[in-house]
C-alpha cells in the first residue's frame, strides 16, 4: 500500500496560529499584573519550535526538540490528562520515526498516529460538557478554537512525520555515445606497409653481409618508402 505524500506547510502554518493566541493571551496577563507560569511560557517556546521546523519542512531533531518541549509544557502545567497522553504519543512518534533510537517502535507509530489529535478532540468534549453543565456554553466557546486548531495541527504534523513527502526520483537516462567506433580496418596494420618494411630488412642485411652499397640501400629504401 502505497503511502500518501504529506506536506509540513498547513501544518506550521496552523502551529503559527497557536503560537499568535498564546502570545495574545501572555500580552493579556502580562497587562493584567500577573505571571505567566512556566508551562505556558514553555508551551509558547515548544509551539514557535515547532512550527519553525514544519515551516522548513524539517523532518529531524528540531522538530522532536519542539515536540519534547511542548510535552514538558504538558506536564508541569494545568493540563487534562488526555492531553498529557496526547503530548507524550507525539514526542514517542517522534522518537519512532525521526531518529533510529527505537526502529522496533516505528510499525506501531505508523498505526497510531491519529492517537493524539484524537485525544485533544476527546478531552476537549469533557472539558465542554463538564463546564456547560456548571458554567454555561458561554465560557466554553474561548477554548474551542484553541483546540481545533490544536486538534488538526496535530493531526496533520504527525500524519507528515510519519508518511514525509517523497523525493522525486532522478530518471538516469544514458545517452548514446554520438561518437562512433571506429571501424576495425582503421587499426588494422597496412599490408603493404609490413611488406615494405620486411622488405627493408632484407636489404638490410645485404648491406650489412656487403653484399649491396650504402647507395643501393638509400636507393632502396627511398622506394619502398615511396620518397
Amino acid at each position: 500500500m502505497k503511502q500518501k505524500q504529506t506536506s509540513s506547510i498547513l501544518p506550521g502554518i496552523l502551529f503559527a496560529i497557536l503560537v499568535v493566541l498564546d502570545i495574545k493571551n501572555l500580552i493579556t496577563i502580562w497587562g493584567s499584573g500577573y505571571a505567566p507560569s512556566l508551562g505556558w511560557i514553555l508551551r509558547v517556546a515548544g509551539y514557535v519550535v515547532i512550527t519553525f521546523a514544519l515551516l522548513t519542512s524539517r523532518r529531524d531533531i528540531v522538530l522532536l526538540i519542539g515536540f519534547a518541549v511542548s510535552a514538558l509544557a504538558s506536564l508541569i502545567g494545568n493540563n487534562s490528562i488526555l492531553s498529557i497522553v496526547a503530548w507524550l504519543g507525539v514526542v514517542v512518534i517522534g522518537i519512532a520515526c525521526l531518529t533510529n533510537y527505537v526502529p522496533q517502535l516505528t510499525k506501531t507509530a505508523k498505526t497510531i498516529w491519529f492517537v493524539p489529535a484524537l485525544c485533544v478532540i476527546v478531552g476537549w468534549v469533557i472539558y465542554a460538557i463538564q463546564t456547560i453543565s456548571t458554567m454555561g456554553w458561554v465560557n466554553v466557546v474561548p477554548s474551542f478554537l484553541n483546540n481545533i486548531v490544536l486538534a488538526i495541527s496535530l493531526f496533520l504534523s504527525m500524519n507528515y512525520v510519519v508518511n514525509p513527502p517523497r523525493k522525486p526520483k532522478i530518471e538516469v537516462v544514458e545517452e548514446a555515445d554520438e561518437e562512433e567506433s571506429e571501424p576495425f580496418d582503421d587499426f588494422a596494420p597496412n599490408t603493404s606497409e609490413l611488406d615494405a618494411v620486411e622488405e627493408m630488412k632484407k636489404y638490410k642485411d645485404l648491406l650489412d653481409s656487403g653484399a649491396i652499397s650504402q647507395e643501393e640501400f638509400d636507393a632502396k629504401k627511398k622506394q619502398l618508402l615511396g620518397l
